[in-house]
């Protein structure tokens, strides 16, 4: 469409019909600091609170870039009884074996979380913590 146009035509020509050029968010090397230091210990949803201007997408393409990588197969393994992790909606889930049936207590984000549920319906179920 712009053949035979460089770059600088384009800009002025974009501008004469008020048009904004996009807007490029660089990013910091604070931010890539905080991304080597914490993203493959603590994954999306903790650097995205910690950097509350950048997406998920962007986080992980720029992980990506920095050849990092957030194994949550690591993070998904809980030392409490009857907290399991569920990887396709990256929540802690509490169950627990009543009557021969598993019942769910609910997602949790965090195991923590998760597991005080638990401690909390396993004294209310009478069962072994």
């Amino acid at each position: 469409i712009l053949k035979n146009k460089d770059r600088n035509a384009i800009h002025i020509k974009a501008k004469s019909l008020g048009l904004k050029p996009p807007i490029v968010n660089y990013w910091t090397d604070e931010e890539d600091n905080i991304l080597r230091e914490y993203f493959e210990d603590i994954g999306y949803e903790k650097i995205m609170e910690m950097l509350p201007n950048r997406t998920r997408a962007s986080i992980s393409k720029r992980a990506k870039k920095l050849g990092l990588y957030y194994d949550v197969t690591k993070h998904s393994i809980s030392k409490y009884k009857n907290v399991y992790y569920v990887k396709n909606q990256n929540k802690w889930n509490v169950r627990i074996k009543i009557d021969g049936k598993y019942k769910s207590f609910g997602y949790y984000k965090t195991k923590d979380e998760a597991a005080k549920v638990a401690y909390q319906k396993a004294l209310e179920y009478e069962k072994a913590i």
